[in-house]
């Protein structure tokens, strides 16, 4: 776990967006004096042994390394600055039969190279205005169950999530007005179940509208529902004027003779078509010119959905409130705990499996001629192999490797069977080691081997591309 602990903090440091930049960035103020300015002597030690053969006239190779003239430049192109560098190092280049530079100036041309090909990932660089990201439908859903306790799958009447660079959490438009509108027939929706559930499911109308105290007067009442209701919807606490202008809607509904709770249940709505509830928002600094950090609230976000693909829970949003989840030992300590909770398993499912390329599995079809084995039952226990796989590396604390090399996997008697191992084991998942197979990891499991193929074959050049 630890492995992926490091990997998530840097992740979510506490920086609106941390970039790796190049370490050279922040030069030294002499740099153009040193013997590593490029412009003082590195540039020409490159026209004098390189140029000949890699300039911009018929380019040995088709390299021209001249082209490259600034810094800018060869960092642009630093894939095949990193092949110069070595080349230089193994005394490759420049070719044996060719003047060789001293060795004084060849250490040089490696040093000038390590500083400006490093990747510096501590330092910050400009990381821009913040993203909006809308909910996708998973986290749409999963907000609205940790809302009302309802596993009411709303967001299977709104349009599939669009999906940019293999992900569809990626920051996006506020959504259109046709969506709109079904994400306000879906809040009603919602807000319905919850008039329903006074007597049917109790605990579901006390999880939004409390225990109302006996003396309690009913507009006093009304705020602290909607109140509540809206912090823990906009996953930060909400400010007064809005509450008021909730309290606004509640008036006139009781002007028109609503009952309490039906009048109630109109700021309910509203909170749920608000876009600070449809949208993970990150509060602009307009006044600041440096980056600056995130707030308290924007990382329990940050956390929440990552790990968990929903919004925060109390202890986050508490350790929030008390300004505490920047301390390193805190979120370091949240990171595990969230790891080892059962909701750790959506970034397996959302993230692991949109980076792999391996939510495809459901919609892949093998040619049915040509495997007709395949059917749902065992394309279910393809996916499920790969879940249990990853869910060891994330969840249990197995090094990372093993998504590349474990030597055991998960499987049930129609997996064992397809692969051929010999195992009785019956129909519940069992990890079994793979001693003497050539398979291990998530590569060589049949969920990636399948996605990879095309329905009637293997495709080669697909899964080198994809390695």
């Amino acid at each position: 776990m630890d492995v992926v602990r490091v990997w998530i903090l840097r992740w979510l440091t506490g920086v609106t967006v941390v970039a790796c930049t190049w370490s050279w960035a922040c030069a030294q103020p002499d740099l153009h004096k040193s013997p590593l300015s490029w412009d003082r002597n590195i540039h020409k030690l490159f026209q004098r042994h390189c140029y000949d053969c890699h300039g911009a006239e018929d380019p040995s190779g088709n390299v021209n390394l001249a082209a490259d003239v600034d810094l800018r430049l060869i960092r642009q192109h630093r894939s095949q600055w990193l092949i110069v560098r070595e080349m230089l190092e193994s005394k490759q280049m420049p070719p044996a039969d060719e003047a060789q530079p001293k060795d004084e100036d060849r250490e040089h041309m490696l040093q000038f190279l390590d500083g400006a090909l490093a990747l510096d990932c501590e330092s910050q660089s400009e990381p821009g205005p913040p993203v909006l990201r809308r909910l996708t439908r998973v986290e749409y859903d999963h907000a609205i169950e940790d809302l009302t306790g309802m596993q009411l799958e709303l967001s299977a009447g709104l349009p599939p999530d669009p999906v940019s660079y293999g992900f569809d959490n990626v920051g996006s438009q506020t959504p259109p007005p046709a969506q709109l509108e079904l994400l306000h027939s879906a809040a009603k929706v919602c807000v319905a179940e919850i008039l329903a559930s006074q007597d049917a499911r109790p605990q579901v109308w006390h999880r939004v509208f409390g225990v109302t105290p006996p003396d309690a007067q009913p507009r006093e009442h009304a705020r602290q529902v909607l109140q509540r209701f809206a912090s823990r919807a906009f996953r930060r606490p909400v400010d007064e004027y809005y509450v008021n202008r909730l309290l606004r809607i509640y008036d006139r509904a009781i002007a028109e003779d609503q009952p309490h709770a039906h009048a109630v249940s109109h700021g309910l709505t509203a909170i749920l078509i608000s876009p600070r509830f449809l949208l993970r928002i990150e509060m602009d600094r307009p006044d600041e010119t440096e980056p600056y950090p995130i707030d308290d609230y924007e990382l329990a976000s940050r956390l929440s959905f990552f790990l968990w693909s929903r919004p925060p829970d109390d202890r986050l949003l508490e350790l929030a409130e008390a300004k505490q989840l920047m301390e390193p030992d805190v979120l370091g300590a949240e990171v595990e705990r969230m790891l080892a909770d059962d909701r750790a398993q959506a970034l397996v499912k959302n993230f692991f499996f949109q980076w792999l390329d391996l939510r495809r599995v459901a919609t892949h079809q093998p040619n049915p001629q040509l495997f007709p084995q395949v059917d749902d039952r065992l394309r279910d226990a393809m996916r499920r192999e790969v879940e249990m796989l990853l869910e060891q590396v994330v969840r249990f604390g197995r090094p990372v490797t093993d998504v590349l090399s474990a030597d055991y996997t998960f499987v049930n008697d129609r997996l064992a069977a397809f692969y051929g191992l010999d195992d009785q084991g019956g129909n519940g998942f069992r990890r079994v080691q793979l001693d003497g197979s050539r398979r291990g990891g998530v590569l060589t499991t049949a969920a990636m081997l399948m996605v990879q193929s095309d329905p009637g074959r293997t495709n080669i050049p697909r899964r080198g591309n994809f390695i």
